[in-house]
C-alpha cells in the first residue's frame, strides 16, 4: 500500500496541503486578499473563518484602515464635521478620520471655516459697529451679535442700546450751560463733566 504524506496536522481536517491562508498582517481582521496554499501556517496569515474578510483591506499595514473604518466631512477643513460621514477603507475628499478632527459633530456650516462652534460673537446691538464686550462662544450667529471682523471693535461702547454713544462720540465743553460750545472737546464713549452733544459757536467762555 503507497504511503500518502504531507498532513501538517492530522487532528485538524481544516489543516492540509491544500488549505488557503490569507495575509492579515496588521491583524485587523481583514486581509487585502493576498493568498498562499500551503499545509503550515504563514506569519502573519489566517483561515478565512479566523477573519472577518478575506479581501478588501486598502491599507494591511495599518489596522485604522480597513472596510469598517469611517470618515466624517470636514469640507473647510476647521477641524469640525458637520456629522456626515461614510465608511469605507480609502480616504475620500474631504473627509477625515476622528482622531483628525476637532469634533465630528457641530458644525453649522461645513464650507466656511469662520463658523464652527469655537466662533466668537460679539453683542451689538445698536449697530454702531462696537461691542461692549459681551460676547457668545457658538456656531451659529445670534440675533445682534457679530463677528470681530464685522465690527470696528469688540470693546468700549458704554452704552450699546444707543447708537449716538460709542468710542468715537464727540462731546463739546458747555461750561456755562448755555447750550453753546468754545469749540473745545473731547472723543469718547462717557460723557464728560460739562460737555455736551453737538457744537454750538459759544463767543463767551464763563470763567470758572
Amino acid at each position: 500500500m503507497t504511503a500518502v504524506t504531507g498532513d501538517c496536522n492530522d487532528a485538524d481536517t481544516a489543516i492540509k496541503p491544500t488549505t488557503v491562508w490569507f495575509k492579515d498582517t496588521d491583524h485587523d481582521g481583514y486581509s487585502d486578499g493576498t493568498s498562499v496554499i500551503q499545509c503550515a501556517q504563514p506569519a502573519d496569515y489566517y483561515l478565512a473563518t479566523a477573519l472577518t474578510s478575506t479581501t478588501g483591506d486598502c491599507n494591511d499595514a495599518d489596522a485604522v484602515f480597513n472596510p469598517t473604518t469611517v470618515w466624517y466631512k470636514d469640507t473647510d477643513y476647521d477641524g469640525y464635521s458637520d456629522g456626515s460621514s461614510v465608511t469605507q477603507c480609502v480616504q475620500p475628499t474631504d473627509h477625515y478620520l476622528a482622531t483628525a478632527l476637532t469634533a465630528t459633530t457641530g458644525d453649522c456650516n461645513d464650507n466656511d471655516a469662520v463658523l464652527n462652534p469655537t466662533t466668537i460673537w460679539y453683542k451689538d446691538v445698536d449697530h454702531d459697529g462696537y461691542s461692549d464686550g459681551t460676547s457668545l462662544i457658538q456656531c451659529a450667529q445670534p440675533a445682534d451679535y457679530y463677528l470681530a471682523t464685522a465690527l470696528t471693535s469688540t470693546t468700549g461702547d458704554c452704552n450699546d442700546a444707543d447708537a449716538v454713544f460709542n468710542p468715537t462720540t464727540v462731546w463739546y465743553k458747555d461750561a456755562d450751560y448755555d447750550g453753546y460750545s468754545d469749540g473745545v472737546s473731547v472723543t469718547q464713549c462717557v460723557q464728560p463733566n460739562r460737555l455736551l452733544l453737538g457744537n454750538k459757536s459759544d463767543c463767551y467762555k464763563r470763567r470758572l
